[in-house]
């Protein structure tokens, strides 16, 4: 009696048999990988990410499904077309072809030490700290302008938009820390699926940017901190609390008169106390946050070709999926069989597609 093997390559060709296992060696060993990557993915909140390689591990795993179906079919004496078996081949080798470009690109960003830092940096501590002081600056902001709006001196006007100056390099870094691993895992995101997922974040490099300003704006206020002006005003209440924003002018002076100095006074009071908490976690993770930066920008430029490449895969996937109405979601695909005798021919296609192998990163 023939092999499954025999039967199936009397009817597509000789080592077609042969030629599957080996895709189906690979798909085993993508699938592996990548599921191993998912949890990694999850643990840093990479949810864009995440979702994009889950489903091109489904799509894979319904189109392996449906060839074997059709070589299974055969070897139960089933004529099928060899020209619409080819065409499901060819399905299964890009398919195979995007999963291990995506495993390829997770075994560059997690090789690489990148994730690695996200999980030994302090998320919940760093996220608690901003949003102490976030809260507090933002009273403050809101007290400064309303301020501003009736003190009309020169001087108190000048030391008040210094201060919102400050308030405003602070801000936005301060939103991004406040969300922790939420933004740390859009930045991963973004470095993987490149604009795919840089479209639902307002921008390619959105979140690495804002990461990127928080730190230089931090450094600069550290830096007037410790100014010679900085630490003589430091003998004062409010100048010293409004040195972090790099007020180097005696604030209390400037606002003896105002009914609501107090109001500010207590804002000052402990948002510079949730600056010092803050500064204090930033300067013991300092090192590990400006590798990353550095690394960020390394991976940038060796990773966008590889990027784009798994994007036009994809899209090439996609567009053969729409050309040969293979059915989506959960449907299975309807294998036709031939009717007429002889209508099945061995050797139409060779072994293995012209897509085979190209897209394996």
């Amino acid at each position: 009696m023939a092999s499954l093997a025999q039967r199936v390559d009397a009817v597509l060709g000789p080592g077609w048999y042969r030629a599957w296992e080996e895709l189906e060696r690979r798909r085993a060993a993508a699938e592996r990988e990548i599921e191993n990557y998912q949890r990694q993915l999850a643990a840093i909140r990479a949810d864009d990410a995440a979702e994009r390689f889950l489903k091109d591990s489904f799509t894979l795993a319904k189109i392996a499904r449906d060839y074997r179906q059709g070589l299974n079919l055969i070897a139960r004496g089933n004529r099928l077309d060899p020209e619409e078996v080819g065409r499901i081949h060819d399905l299964f080798t890009l398919a195979l072809g995007v999963v291990e470009v995506d495993v390829e690109l997770c075994r560059t960003f997690f090789g690489g030490g990148l994730a690695i830092g996200f999980v030994l940096l302090p998320l919940g501590l760093l996220q608690h700290r901003a949003q102490a002081l976030q809260r507090w600056v933002l009273r403050l902001k809101a007290e400064l302008e309303r301020a501003k709006g009736e003190l009309r001196e020169a001087q108190a006007q000048f030391v008040i938009n210094t201060a919102l100056t400050g308030i405003s390099m602070l801000l936005p870094g301060l939103s991004l820390i406040g969300k922790g691993a939420i933004f740390l895992g859009q930045l991963a995101s973004d470095q993987l699926l490149g604009p795919d997922s840089a479209v639902r974040h307002a921008g390619a490099g959105t979140a690495f940017q804002a990461v990127t300003t928080f730190a230089d704006a931090t450094e600069k206020i550290e830096a007037l901190r410790h100014s010679s002006v900085a630490r003589a005003a430091r003998g004062r209440t409010a100048g010293a609390a409004a040195a972090f924003l790099g007020v180097q002018t005696d604030l209390e002076e400037v606002l003896a008169g105002y009914h609501r100095r107090e109001r500010i006074r207590e804002a000052l009071r402990n948002a510079e106390k949730a600056y010092d908490e803050l500064m204090r976690n930033l300067s013991r993770y300092r090192t590990r946050l400006r590798g990353l930066r550095t690394f960020i920008r390394r991976w940038q430029a060796t990773m966008a070709g590889k990027v784009a490449d798994a994007a036009r895969v994809r899209k090439v996937l996609e567009a053969e999926m729409r050309r040969v109405r293979y059915p989506t979601g959960f449907l299975p695909y309807q294998w036709r069989s031939l009717s007429a005798p002889g209508a099945v021919r061995a050797g139409v296609r060779p072994p293995a597609s012209a897509h085979a192998g190209r897209f394996r990163g």
